[in-house]
């Protein structure tokens, strides 16, 4: 059984999924780190390398122009200052300085090179352009004392050289190194682009899971809810039949001293009607003669011989009472003791209902305004027992006659074949208040009824029901607020 913890684990587990957010939050922090990385890349190549390439070439592209000034001082050109080529040797060490310490001009913002061998390599080219500076002081220094200098010449043209070979390849391999982060750049942004499809991917698959899972959850949670309501709903029933259990119980009792009480009173009448029978068998001879002598008797404004018939169906009107009171005792002894006490033959059904009209039939012309009877001629017999069923007609045209209003109140009996069930129909019908569903779903329920507490005791229905299952008849409701109801009645085995 799915308990309330677990259902509300469940719900949880419908707002969010941990490893699911687990999955997402690890390829993030991948992304982050390849875009930090790539950023850190091209960041690096921008504020570094690609500077120090345009240092690199700012250095040769100075001592160049000193060492062509200085060509120019040689040939005898009295226009150039040799503050010019000083000047331009000063800006070339100043960029081989900031490669190696750092600095910032016009130009841009030089970061220092940590790389060891490049330093090494800028240290020598720095050298190498202190030997040349130093070898052109000297030959200009010698130019202006004794106007010779052919050896400073080919050492000046010599370190020159040098100095722009070392120079060149700096710069390559500074282009080499943009070139590999160029390289690793490119693989970083196809890693990127391979991680973003793989995140895309990763999300739709989790989320395509996460969907199924909440589904089933959903699901679960539904069918969990559905099984509680049904588990309190069945509680509910079985304490309302252990309820209905104890009052069945007390009833049993209640019933048992009941019939005892209304047995022993009944058993004078039945101990005397026979002597009352003799009595009267004596008696009507000498009546019978002393009416012959009085042709216009009348006893109690009936001629004598309507009261001698009405007299005679009194007194068998009291023992059919009689016996009908030892009948319903022993049903209640029966109920009591939750025995059957069923004696079924084949009867007429037109004489079963005028047996139930002669007994309630006065009372429920003084409840309505309208009684109907409709019997065809003709019907089969039905094998039942027909003092139950009379029980069951009782109780439903009482309740029919109830649930209507005194003005215009219509109460119908009737009875016909039931070709479909192989049966014989009968109907209890009114034009009364009604019932809802909820209503129709309980009036079979004992202890259940609509009427107020000192006018019902929610018994008649069920004790219905209950004589109607031991003579295998079916009871079937149709009825609607404010249209009246229809109690059908189905007796099986038509003869």
């Amino acid at each position: 059984m799915l308990s309330v913890k677990k259902i509300q684990s469940m719900a949880l587990s419908l707002l969010t999924s941990w490893r699911m957010n687990l999955m997402i939050l690890a390829v993030g922090f991948i992304l982050i780190a390849i875009l930090s990385f790539g950023f850190y890349k091209g960041l690096r190549l921008n504020q570094i390398y690609v500077p120090l390439v345009d240092a690199t070439m700012e250095i040769r592209f100075e001592a160049t122009l000193a060492y062509l000034w200085y060509e120019e001082i040689l040939s005898g050109d009295s226009s150039t200052s040799v503050d010019l080529v000083r000047r331009h040797f000063g800006l070339a060490e100043w960029y081989a300085h900031a490669m190696l310490e750092g600095g910032k001009n016009p130009h841009g913002v030089f970061i220092a090179v940590t790389d060891q061998q490049f330093r090494l390599a800028i240290e020598s080219v720095q050298d190498k352009l202190t030997e040349l500076r130093e070898i052109l002081e000297w030959r200009l220094a010698s130019l202006n004392h004794t106007g010779s200098g052919a050896s400073f010449d080919r050492a000046s043209h010599e370190k020159f050289s040098e100095f722009i070979n070392q120079t060149q390849d700096i710069e390559s391999s500074l282009k080499r190194v943009i070139a590999d982060g160029m390289r690793a750049f490119k693989i970083i942004q196809i890693m990127l682009i391979v991680s973003c499809i793989f995140l895309v991917l990763t999300v739709f698959i989790a989320f395509n899971r996460f969907e199924r899972r909440r589904e089933q959850d959903f699901q679960n949670i539904k069918s969990a809810k559905e099984h509680l309501e049904k588990e309190i709903a069945n509680r509910k029933i079985l304490e309302r039949q252990i309820i209905q259990s104890e009052k069945l119980a007390a009833l049993g009792r209640m019933v048992a001293g009941i019939a005892h009480e209304i047995n022993n009173p009944n058993n004078f009448i039945n101990f005397n009607i026979p002597i009352l029978k003799e009595y009267i068998q004596e008696i009507i001879p000498i009546i019978d003669d002393y009416a012959k002598g009085q042709a216009d008797w009348v006893i109690l404004n009936m001629p004598y011989p309507e009261f001698r018939r009405d007299f005679r169906k009194l007194i068998d009107n009291i023992e059919n009472g009689s016996r009908r009171i030892n009948r319903i005792v022993s049903d209640l002894k029966d109920f009591s003791r939750k025995k059957d006490n069923v004696r079924q033959d084949w009867v007429d059904i037109r004489e079963v209902i005028e047996s139930t009209l002669t007994i309630c039939g006065g009372k429920l012309r003084k409840m309505v305004d309208s009684l109907e009877i409709s019997i065809p001629e003709h019907l089969p017999k039905i094998y039942t027992d027909p003092e139950i069923v009379e029980l069951i007609l009782i109780n439903l045209l009482i309740n029919a006659a109830e649930a209507t209003e005194k003005e215009n109140g219509r109460v119908k009996l009737s009875a016909s074949l039931d070709a479909l069930k192989d049966g014989l129909r009968i109907e209890v019908s009114d034009n009364g208040c009604g019932m809802d569903e909820q209503t129709i779903k309980r009036i079979f329920d004992p202890f259940f009824t609509t009427k107020p507490s000192k006018e019902g005791s929610g018994l008649g229905l069920y004790l219905c029901l209950s004589l109607a299952d031991r003579i295998n008849i079916a009871i079937d409701v149709k009825s609607a607020q404010g249209a009246g109801s229809i109690f059908e009645l189905t007796i099986p085995r038509v003869k």
